[in-house]
């Protein structure tokens, strides 16, 4: 959620220490260390990892939640033209990658409407998880993003709103 600007109470935060790979490997992991520690002393739940540009791209390519949610990264501090050229590598990657990652995530979509049901018919909805909710703004907005559809325009941005 923090990458698209949706962090909500309880959310937890997926953190990614991109380098160019020209640093000391123990110095990157010292840094890494000096991140992820404090976090967790705070009791937020944290999903991390430090990568290259290389790395974070074939990561993607081979699990679809990584590219998915690499499609919304936005950096927090360090080299801003290093986490731009890795957005848009993962932006082509995706648009290339559509003819089979769309299926893939309709899959996901179902699977996940199944476990959760369905937000209008629930007496306690999981807003994030089910049917119409909010990981299905993020699937309307990656389909967007493979240029294969318009982007959904007319009462998405205030649904969203509704939802966060």
């Amino acid at each position: 959620g923090y990458g698209r600007g949706e962090l909500s109470p309880r959310s937890d935060l997926d953190l990614l220490l991109l380098h160019d790979g020209s640093a000391d490997p123990a110095a990157v992991a010292a840094l890494a260390d000096a991140v992820w520690y404090p976090v967790w002393d705070l009791g937020l739940a944290l999903d991390h990892s430090v990568r290259t540009p290389g790395e974070a791209r074939k990561t993607a390519s081979g699990d679809l939640k990584v590219q998915l949610g690499l499609l919304d990264a936005r950096p927090v501090a360090g080299d801003l033209g290093l986490v731009a050229s890795l957005r848009t590598a993962i932006l082509a990657d995706w648009r290339n990658q559509a003819p089979k990652r769309l299926p893939a995530l309709h899959e996901l979509c179902q699977e996940r409407a199944e476990r959760a049901g369905e937000l209008q018919f629930l007496l306690e909805p999981d807003l994030k998880e089910a049917r119409g909710g909010l990981r299905d703004a993020t699937a309307l907005r990656a389909v967007a993003a493979s240029w294969v559809a318009d982007a959904p325009r007319e009462g998405l941005a205030e649904a969203r709103r509704t939802l966060l």
